[in-house]
Formats: C-alpha cells, structure tokens, sequence
C-alpha cells in the first residue's frame, strides 16, 4: 500500500536492518504510485522512490493469484 512520510524513515531503517538476499514488493497501485492516494501531502510517493523494488504487483487491490504469482516468479526454484 501507501508509504505515509512518518513510515518512510522507518521502512528505511527496516530494508537496512534485513539480511541478504532481501527483495522488496510494491503491492498495489498505491504503492506504485498509481493510486487514488497517489499525490496527498501525507503520503512519501511510490515505493521505488524510497527503496529498491524488486517486485511490481498492480491491482487495487491484487489478487491472492496474481501475489503468488509474482513472488514465485521472482524467487528462485528451491534446490533439494
């Protein structure tokens, strides 16, 4: 969703705090900056502005198929 300006430092402080590999998903419209909260004051702007995004996924909101879908196309197959 919508990164708030107040959330914005502390996500920050979060994705460093993350051990590698570490990938980051922009779940939403709002959170690609294509949303109905796209240019309130209070929000920081699409996730990419603030962080490396690995994964887009579009929908208001996305479907539980097309998240499945999108993180198992960006993860690696599990090696057994």
């Amino acid at each position: 969703g919508p990164v708030t300006t107040r959330m914005a430092d502390p996500l920050r402080a979060s994705y460093e705090a993350m051990p590698e590999p570490r990938l980051v998903a922009a779940l939403g419209d709002c959170a690609l900056g294509c949303g109905i909260l796209g240019d309130a004051a209070e929000i920081a702007g699409p996730l990419d502005a603030l962080l490396p995004v690995d994964i887009r996924i579009p929908g208001c909101p996305p479907t539980p198929q097309a998240i499945a879908d999108a993180i198992l196309t960006a993860t690696p197959p599990m090696q057994l």
